[in-house]
C-alpha cells in the first residue's frame, strides 16, 4: 500500500494518528463494537516482508495479553488487516508520558508515586518469566485516572524461551537506560530492567539521564565502564538507591523490584522526617517477602546523614608562586576545595577523639556568674591541657587516616575518554585534585579565618580558648602537611594504572606528572611518568589498530607522542609509530594494486582510502583512487600478467556497444622477444622474407624481426613480422592469461583512426628530412621529425589514448582478401610519403611476407 494511504481496520474508526515508529504506527480508534476509545498498533506496511518484525510485533500482542495488571498496558484485540498488516487494540492513555513531567519537573511525591507503579509492573511480569528491556520515562504513560502505566513490550523476551529474536550479542533497547549486560548483547533477566529503573530514577531526579555521549555506543559505553553517578547534595537520600539499581554487576543488585519497592519506602521516610512540604503517597509493601538485603547498604543508610565537621582551617604547604603558572581558574578551585576537604579528619575520627577525651576528663561546667575571671582561668587549665592531648591525638590519627584515604581514593573506574572508544578510567568524586596540596588553598583557608573557630571536639556552647591556647591550636594543625611532588607522582601512577591519561581535567596522568615539573623541573620520575604515559597511549592505539580502527590508532599514537615529548630521549615511542605507518601504508598500497588488477572496484577503493588515512595526498595512493573508480570502464588503463611481467598496456572503448580493451602502442620488439622466447622460436622456426619499405624488388631473407636493416631498441615496434605472427603472439597471449587476445579488425581500426590527423608537419614519425638523408626519397616531406627509420613507441602524441595510430610502422589486422590469400596492413609508417599519410588507407599482402615498414598491436575482448 502507499505511504499515504489510509489504513482501514476492520472493527475500528481511526480517528486521527499519534504516533510513529520504525516498526508500527500508533493510532487513536473508536471500537465501533463497544463504542470505546483505544489505542490502535498498526504493523509499518514497509516491514511486512520482514518475517522478524511480524514476529516481534506480534510477540509484544502475546505478551501484553498474557500480562494483566493495573499499572500495565491492557490488550483488547488481535487481527491482520487484508492487507497483511498486523495489529492490535489496546488501553487508551490519554494523560502523555513520564518523560513530559521529568522535563517539566516531576516533585518528589510524584516520583515516588511513578515509581512505586512501574516497579509493581515489573515484578508482576518478572514472576511471569517476562523481561521488558526497554523501560524508559517514554514508555511510562499515564491513564484517565493518572495511574502510570508500563507500555511497549514490543522488546520483551521470555527468560525461559529457547528461541530468540534478537541474536546474541546484539543490544536492544533505549541506550540511555540499557544495563551493562543489555550493553554488551549478553543474556539478561529481571535485574536487567532493575538497572533500567534506577537509571530512569536517576532522570527523574536529576532531569537529565545518568550517562550522555555523542552515539548510542558512546551511551551503551559509558553504561558499562563509568561509574555510577553520583546526585547532588540535597538529593543524597536517594544514592543508595540508586548505586544498587545501577551496580554493574547484576550480583550486587537489588535482585528484585520487592527489594526496590523497600528501599523507596525508606527513602519516603526520610522525605517524611526532614517535613517534606509534599508529603509522598504511601509506598505500597512489596508483594512477596523481602529477602535480607546486603549489610553494606545498612551501612550506607547509617551514614547518609553524617555529623558534619568542625570548622579548622585546613594545613596547607606554602609553594612558590611560579608553580602555579599557566594553571587554569577551573583547576585552582579544584585544588582549594579538595584540599580542604582532603586534610579535614573525618568525623568518627572526631567522635573517638571526644570520646576518648571524655573518658579521662569531664569538661568543665561553665563558671557561675561570681566567679572571677582569673578563677575561670585556673579552673580550665587542666581541661585546656588534657584537649590539646586530645587535640594531638586527633591530628596524628587524621595524618595516618589521610594516608589510607588518598590510596582508597585511586581504585579504577571505568569510563570513555577523548571521544574515542576506548576505555578510560575516571577519578571517583573523592579522588584527590593534582593541585591538593598547592599553596593556593591557602587562599581559601584564609577566607575561613575572620569565622569564629571552634576547637575540635569541644561545643559551641562551650567557652572560648584564649588568644594563646588558640595559637598553639592553629600551629598543631598547621604542622599536618603533605609532599605536594610525592603526592602527584603516586597519584600519576594511579592514573596510568587507570588509563586515566588526560581525562577527566585536574585529574589525570599528563596533568600530575607535568604540574609536579613546573614545582621540581628536574624530577626524573615525573620526566618518567609522562613517557609512560605516552606509552599507555600506545598500548591503547595498538589495541584500535587491532581492532581495525586505523584513524583512532593514529589520534593516540600521536598522543603518545606528544605526551612523552623530549623525555622519550631514545625516540622509541615515535620511531616504532613510523615504522608501522610505512609498513601500514606499503600494505594498503599493495593491496589496492592486488585489487585493481582482479578488477575489485570496492576493495581498491578501500585499500586506498586507508592509505590516505595513514599518508594525506600520498601520490601513488590518489592515483590508485583514481584508478580504481574507472575499472572496466571506456578510457580504463590496464595490463594482464604474463607470467611474472606485466602484458601490454590497454585501454578500454566502446566498439559497436561492446567494450573492447586495445593496447595503446604497437607491439614492441622487448615484448616480442618474450613471446618469441617462450614459444614463438619452435613454433614460427620457418622465416618470412622481410621486404625493405614494402619494396617487391628489395625482399631478403637476411632480414628478420631481430635484425630489420637498421638499429632497434626494446621499446621500438617490431617489424619483419609476417600476419601469422602477428596472430601466434595474439594467441599466445590468450594462452598465458586466459582472456581472449586478438588482432584488431578492419572496422576497429578505421574507427580508431578517425580522430587521428595524418601527421604532414611531422607530429608522427613520417618520411621526412632524416628519412632522405638516409634513402634520398625525393618526395620526402619538407619536416624533421629526428627519425630516419623506426622509433620509440610513445615518443609521439597520442590519439585518444593511443600511439602510433599516424606513422611509426604500418599494422597488420584481422581483415583479408582473395580467399584469405592475402592479409590487410593499415595506418602510414616511418616511409611514408606525400600521399601515403592517411591512417585509414590499407593494402593488402602476402600474408607470409614480412616487412619493415609493418608491425601490429592486439585488442584484448572483455564483453
Amino acid at each position: 500500500m502507499s505511504p499515504n494511504q489510509v489504513i482501514q481496520v476492520p472493527g475500528y474508526l481511526i480517528k486521527r494518528e499519534v504516533g510513529v515508529g520504525g516498526m508500527a504506527m500508533v493510532y487513536l480508534a473508536v471500537q465501533t463494537s463497544l463504542e470505546r476509545e483505544v489505542a490502535l498498533k498498526v504493523m509499518n506496511p514497509a516491514m511486512v516482508s520482514d518475517p522478524s518484525f511480524s514476529r516481534r510485533f506480534m510477540q509484544e500482542a502475546r505478551t501484553l495479553a498474557s500480562l494483566a495488571h493495573p499499572n500495565i498496558v491492557a490488550v483488547y484485540d488481535v487481527g491482520i488487516t487484508e492487507e497483511k498488516l498486523h495489529y492490535f487494540s489496546m488501553q487508551h492513555l490519554p494523560n502523555g508520558d513520564f518523560l513530559k513531567r521529568i522535563r517539566n519537573g516531576a516533585p518528589e511525591a510524584e516520583i515516588l508515586r511513578v515509581l512505586a507503579g512501574v516497579a509493581r509492573a515489573l515484578g508482576y511480569a518478572h514472576q511471569r518469566g517476562f523481561v521488558h528491556r526497554d523501560v524508559a520515562p517514554g514508555n511510562v504513560l499515564f491513564d484517565i485516572n493518572d495511574n502510570p502505566v508500563l507500555t511497549d513490550f514490543g522488546i520483551a523476551r521470555a527468560v525461559t524461551k529457547s528461541s530468540r529474536i534478537t541474536n546474541a550479542g546484539v543490544s536492544v533497547g533505549t541506550s540511555h537506560y540499557m544495563s551493562p549486560e543489555q550493553a554488551r548483547g549478553s543474556d539478561v533477566d529481571g535485574r536487567s530492567d532493575v538497572y533500567s529503573l534506577g537509571a530512569l530514577t536517576f532522570e527523574a531526579i536529576t532531569g537529565s539521564p545518568p550517562y550522555d555521549g555523542e552515539d548510542g555506543f558512546a551511551i551503551a559505553y559509558a553504561h558499562v565502564f563509568e561509574p555510577v553517578p553520583r546526585l547532588p547534595d540535597n538529593k543524597q537520600h536517594w544514592q543508595t538507591l540508586i548505586d544498587r539499581a545501577m551496580a554493574k554487576d547484576p550480583a550486587d543488585r537489588f535482585q528484585n523490584t520487592d527489594e526496590f519497592l523497600a528501599e523507596l519506602t525508606h527513602i519516603q521516610s526520610r522525605i517524611g522526617g526532614a517535613g517534606a512540604a509534599a508529603k509522598p503517597t504511601p509506598v505500597e509493601p512489596p508483594t512477596q517477602p523481602m529477602t535480607a538485603l546486603p549489610t553494606l547498604r545498612g551501612a550506607a543508610i547509617a551514614q547518609s546523614a553524617p555529623t558534619p565537621p568542625p570548622k579548622s582551617k585546613p594545613a596547607v604547604l606554602i609553594m612558590p608562586g611560579a608553580a602555579t603558572e599557566a594553571l587554569s581558574a577551573d583547576a585552582l578551585a579544584a585544588a582549594q576545595k579538595e584540599t580542604q576537604r582532603n586534610l579535614r579528619p573525618p568525623p568518627a575520627l572526631i567522635a573517638a577523639a571526644v570520646a576518648t577525651g571524655a573518658t579521662s576528663a569531664t569538661v568543665p561546667p561553665k563558671p557561675t556568674s561570681d566567679a572571677t575571671p582569673s578563677t575561670v582561668q585556673k579552673s580550665r587549665l587542666p581541661w585546656i591541657i588534657a584537649a590539646l592531648v586530645v587535640l594531638g591525638v586527633v591530628l596524628v590519627g587524621a595524618g595516618i587516616w589521610q594516608q589510607h584515604r588518598s590510596a582508597a581514593a585511586l581504585a579504577p573506574a571505568a569510563t570513555v575518554a577523548e571521544g574515542n572508544p576506548t576505555p578510560t578510567v575516571e577519578s571517583p568524586p573523592s579522588a584527590p585534585s593534582p593541585l591538593a596540596t598547592i599553596a593556593d588553598a591557602a587562599d581559601a583557608a584564609d577566607a575561613d579565618a575572620d569565622a569564629p573557630a571552634e576547637p575540635l571536639g569541644v561545643g559551641a556552647d562551650d567557652a572560648i580558648l584564649d588568644p594563646e591556647q588558640e595559637a598553639q591550636r592553629r600551629l598543631a594543625i598547621e604542622t599536618t602537611v603533605i609532599d605536594p611532588v610525592a603526592a602527584l607522582l603516586r597519584w600519576g601512577r594511579a592514573d596510568i594504572a587507570a588509563q586515566r591519561l588526560s581525562q577527566p581535567a585536574g585529574r589525570n596522568a599528563t596533568e600530575r606528572f607535568r604540574l609536579a615539573l613546573k614545582i621540581e623541573p628536574n624530577n626524573a620520575e615525573a620526566k618518567l611518568g609522562l613517557v609512560n604515559t605516552g606509552r599507555a597511549y600506545a598500548a591503547i592505539a595498538e589495541q584500535q589498530l587491532a581492532n581495525g580502527n586505523i584513524a583512532a590508532w593514529m589520534e593516540n599514537s600521536a598522543r603518545a607522542i606528544n605526551t612523552a615529548g623530549s623525555f622519550d630521549s631514545d625516540g622509541d615511542l615515535s620511531s616504532h609509530y613510523e615504522q608501522q605507518r610505512t609498513a601500514l601504508l606499503t600494505q594498503a598500497l599493495n593491496e589496492g594494486a592486488r585489487a585493481i588488477a582482479a578488477w575489485n572496484e570496492a576493495d581498491a577503493k578501500a585499500a586506498f582510502e586507508r592509505a590516505l588515512v595513514l599518508a594525506p595526498s600520498h601520490p601513488a595512493a590518489l592515483a590508485g583512487l583514481k584508478q580504481a573508480g574507472g575499472i572496466g570502464k571506456p578510457g580504463y588503463v590496464f595490463s594482464d600478467p604474463v607470467g611474472n611481467q606485466p602484458g601490454p598496456s590497454l585501454r578500454i572503448i566502446n566498439s559497436g556497444g561492446k567494450r573492447l580493451a586495445v593496447a595503446e602502442t604497437e607491439t614492441t620488439v622487448a615484448a616480442f622477444g618474450r613471446f618469441w622466447t617462450a614459444a614463438g622460436a619452435s613454433g614460427r622456426s620457418k622465416r618470412p622474407a622481410c621486404r625493405d619499405r614494402e619494396s617487391s624488388f628489395r625482399s631478403s631473407r637476411s632480414r628478420s624481426w631481430q635484425s630489420p636493416g637498421f638499429e632497434q631498441s626494446g621499446d621500438h615496434p617490431v617489424v619483419c613480422v609476417d600476419w601469422g605472427d602477428a596472430k601466434a603472439y595474439a594467441d599466445w597471449l590468450s594462452k598465458s592469461t586466459g582472456k581472449r587476445y586478438r588482432l584488431l579488425s578492419a572496422a576497429e581500426w578505421s574507427a580508431l583512426a578517425k580522430t587521428a590527423a595524418d601527421g604532414a608537419d611531422c607530429t608522427a614519425n613520417i618520411g621526412d628530412q632524416s628519412f632522405d638523408q638516409k634513402f634520398h626519397d625525393r618526395s620526402s616531406l619538407n619536416c624533421n621529425d629526428s627519425h630516419a627509420t623506426t622509433a620509440p613507441v610513445r615518443r609521439f602524441g597520442a590519439t585518444a589514448g593511443f600511439y602510433g595510430i599516424a606513422g611509426n610502422v604500418r599494422e597488420w589486422v584481422a581483415g583479408c582478401a582473395s580467399g584469405c590469400r592475402k592479409h590487410t596492413v593499415m595506418g602510414s609508417s616511418w616511409a611514408s610519403t606525400t600521399g601515403e599519410l592517411l591512417p585509414s588507407q590499407h593494402d593488402n599482402f602476402d600474408g607470409e611476407s614480412g616487412f619493415n615498414t609493418v608491425g601490429f598491436r592486439v585488442a584484448r575482448e572483455i564483453d
